[in-house]
């Protein structure tokens, strides 16, 4: 477990914790990133019969289309966003990059 500083929950959140009075210490479990996850996205997605010709143009970028769905599946996050930036795309939810 690791400690967060005083305010930390505050400055993250935009409010204090219902639980956290005074000096007390708010305690985090270390996470661990989930950068090496596939990520799916119906958004990015294509129409299933499509998919065979996008696995072919863009499948160096480390994205593929599920050939019975259309979802485009993504090796990890550094191929979603290169993927986004060929294609013009933007995510709102994405941190950084």
């Amino acid at each position: 477990m690791m400690d967060l500083p005083q305010g930390a929950y505050e400055r993250a959140f935009g409010h204090a914790s219902p639980r956290i009075r005074g000096r007390e210490v708010l305690r985090a479990a270390p996470g661990r990133r989930h950068d090496s996850v596939r990520i799916e996205s119906i958004s990015m997605g294509v129409m299933p019969e499509q998919a065979a010709e996008w696995n072919r143009d863009w499948g160096h970028l480390g994205v593929w289309f599920d050939q019975r769905t259309g979802h485009a599946v993504f090796e990890n996050r550094r191929a979603k966003l290169r993927y986004m930036r060929a294609t013009g795309y933007h995510d709102r939810d994405e941190i950084c990059g």
